[in-house]
């Protein structure tokens, strides 16, 4: 999976998802475990997260969650 620079998987199953990305370029990493089955609005509960620390950590490279695992 890339977006802006971020590079990881993400998976969904039976009530829990993660995600796990990383920024190359600036060396950050974003691990989220949740125990959920959530969306935000049609984006997955860890990837919406995912994003919007990606927009706090690294403003210009901003994680493009697109609602796929």
């Amino acid at each position: 999976m890339v977006g802006l620079g971020w590079v990881g998987n993400a998976s969904r199953q039976a009530g829990f998802e993660s995600i796990a990305i990383y920024a190359p370029k600036t060396k950050d990493t974003i691990v989220i475990l949740l125990n959920s089955e959530a969306l935000d609005k049609g984006v997955p509960l860890a990837a919406s997260l995912a994003r919007r620390l990606s927009r706090f950590i690294s403003p210009h490279a901003i994680y493009q969650a697109d609602g796929q695992p």
